[in-house]
């Protein structure tokens, strides 16, 4: 069943981190998985002009302490994260694009977004060349 509307916002972050849970082999817990989903799809906002590159920025330094309390990243993820993120339930490439903190992008009455695959994967590609 898709999630429409409203509870679309729930899903931010969740689009790329159920693809970073599969790729780990479910060795991340869920909420680790998330924030890093949270922060690859927040530089995807900054990037496409949805969300300013100071509130990114600011998004950014609230959650790195939190990286603390879990595993790091592992660059070989990046390989086996294609599949999950084509086949993931909220759509193919479908993701939460925030416009400020604790707002996102709508347009008619939907918050979840088709971004190309190609921009996503740039994004993915910095995000874990710095693991």
């Amino acid at each position: 069943q898709k999630d429409q509307g409203i509870r679309h916002l729930l899903n931010f972050g969740h689009t790329i981190g159920h693809a970073i849970e599969l790729a780990s082999h479910y060795s991340l817990p869920h909420g680790h998985a998330v924030l890093m989903g949270m922060e690859i799809e927040s530089a995807l906002a900054c990037n496409l002009g949805y969300l300013s590159s100071d509130e990114y920025r600011l998004f950014i330094d609230v959650l790195k302490p939190l990286h603390s309390c879990f595993g790091e990243c592992k660059p070989e993820w990046l390989n086996q994260m294609h599949e999950p993120l084509s086949l993931d339930k909220k759509g193919s490439s479908c993701y939460v694009l925030l416009t400020s903190i604790g707002s996102a992008f709508e347009k008619n009455g939907h918050y979840s977004h088709y971004v190309d695959y190609e921009i996503v994967q740039e994004h993915l590609n910095c995000y874990f060349a710095a693991c």
